[in-house]
Order: C-alpha cells, then structure tokens, then sequence
C-alpha cells in the first residue's frame, strides 16, 4: 500500500507532466525556441516530448504503472537536460526576451531537484504484478 507522501507525490506529478504536455500542444513556439538549433525537426520534437510527457503524468497517476512511469520522468529529464543547457550558453530569448540572470541556475538546480524527486518515487514503489484471473 502506497504511502501518503508517495500517493500526493504521484499526483502532484502526474498534473505537473500532463499539465506540461499539453502546453506543448497548445503554446509549441514556446518550446521549438529553447530546442538545440543542431537537432533537427524541432517541433516534431517538441510534439513527441509533449506526447512523453502526457503520457508519464498519466502513468504516474495509475498505481499499476506508477513505478515505471517515475523512472520515465528520469529519463524524459535527463533527456531535456541538454535544452536547458542549451538556452542558458546560447543565450536564446523566449518570445524576443532576455531571461533573468537568476533563471537559468535556478532552472538547473529545480530540474535537479525533480529528477531526485521521480528518483526517490520510483524508487519507493513497487512494480504491481499483473495476474491473470
């Protein structure tokens, strides 16, 4: 049985992600912006991150999918670490604007911190056995 703190933390995910995932249907010119200019077909990109994070923030709010989809938000994080980077040294405007010197430390120390958190989640469940019946 989940524990309190794991079941507010999955929930609190799982609207973070989803909620997230679709501001990458909804606002994708946001995103295409910050995404490496090397990497090609950025809104595709964005489209299938958009669809990854959808996805997990479901799966985290799921008990039967909870543990693999907090692993997956490790991995989505780790993945989209290098945009981060990248609109930090290259110095990308969002919508024309100069971010706050401030912004991208504290950018990189939050997305950290929610890597450790989707760590200590996945690591705190269980995987739920599917049985037959």
């Amino acid at each position: 049985m989940p524990t309190r703190a794991q079941l507010v933390s999955a929930y609190v995910m799982a609207f973070f992600y989803t909620s997230a995932g679709v501001m990458h249907f909804v606002n994708p010119s946001f995103f295409v912006q910050i995404v490496p200019s090397m990497l090609p077909f950025p809104l595709l990109i964005v489209y299938v991150s958009g669809v990854a994070e959808l996805t997990l923030g479901v799966g985290l709010a799921l008990s039967r999918t909870r543990h693999w989809a907090a692993w997956g938000v490790v991995a989505l994080l780790v993945a989209v670490y290098p945009a981060n980077l990248y609109h930090w040294l290259a110095g990308v405007q969002v919508d024309g604007m100069q971010v706050p010197g401030f912004y991208h430390p504290l950018r990189a120390l939050i997305q950290l911190l929610l890597i450790a958190w989707a760590a200590w989640l996945a690591r705190s469940t269980r995987p739920v056995k599917v049985t037959s019946s």
